[in-house]
C-alpha cells in the first residue's frame, strides 16, 4: 500500500483501472474461488482437515496422510485403504500434489485418477494379514482425493469434471479432503 501522506499521481481513469485490477484480483482469490467451493461445484463432497502435514508428492508424506485419515486395511492392501463394515463402503484414498508440474496442465490428472477408478471398478477380492475384502462385501465405492488448500486452475477443474463424470457412470462416488 501507500505510505501515509503519499498521493497517487495520475488521472482518474488510471486510478479507476488500478482499483478495478485490484478488485478483479481479490475476487479471484477469495472463498468463492476456493478449492472447497470449486470441488463442490463439481458435485464432490468436501471435508476440510488439519492433520499437521501437507501433500508434497512424496511417499513418506503419503503414508503419514494415510495414517492420519485412518487406513484400516493396511498400507499395502490392494486398491482400497478403508472399509466401513457398517455402511459397507470401500474407500480408495489418493493424495495429489496439485502444484506438481505433472498435474498443473494437460490430461495427466484425469489419466491418473481414471487409472485409480479402473482399479476400483476391477476389484474382485484381496486378503492381507487376515483382512479379507471381496467385491460382494462392498455396497458403496468411494475415490477420496486429498489435496492442499489452494485454488485449482482451469485445466485441473476440467480434468476433475471428467473424472467425476466417469466415476458417476461406474457407480463410484468422488469425495475430497482438503488439508488446511
Amino acid at each position: 500500500g501507500l505510505a501515509k501522506g503519499m498521493e497517487v499521481v495520475g488521472n482518474t481513469k488510471t486510478v479507476q483501472k488500478i482499483k478495478q485490477g485490484v478488485s478483479n484480483t481479490v475476487g479471484k482469490i477469495l472463498p468463492s474461488n476456493s478449492a472447497k467451493s470449486q470441488l463442490q461445484s463439481l458435485g464432490i463432497k468436501v471435508e476440510e482437515k488439519r492433520i499437521g502435514v501437507q501433500v508434497d508428492g512424496t511417499t513418506i508424506r503419503g503414508l503419514e496422510i494415510d495414517d492420519a485419515l485412518g487406513n484400516n486395511l493396511g498400507r499395502t492392501f490392494k486398491t482400497f485403504d478403508n472399509f466401513d463394515e457398517t455402511t459397507k463402503t470401500a474407500t480408495s484414498v489418493k493424495s495429489i500434489d496439485m502444484d506438481s508440474k505433472t498435474y498443473l496442465s494437460g490430461s495427466r490428472l484425469s489419466s491418473k485418477l481414471n487409472k485409480d477408478l479402473k482399479a476400483i471398478e476391477n476389484f474382485t477380492e484381496y486378503s492381507l494379514k487376515g483382512t479379507n475384502l471381496s467385491r460382494n462385501d462392498i455396497e458403496e465405492r468411494v475415490l477420496k482425493i486429498v489435496i492442499n488448500n489452494k485454488p485449482l486452475n482451469t485445466s485441473q477443474m476440467e480434468n476433475l469434471k471428467k473424472v467425476v463424470t466417469h466415476a458417476t457412470e461406474e457407480g463410484i462416488r468422488v469425495e475430497a479432503v482438503i488439508l488446511k
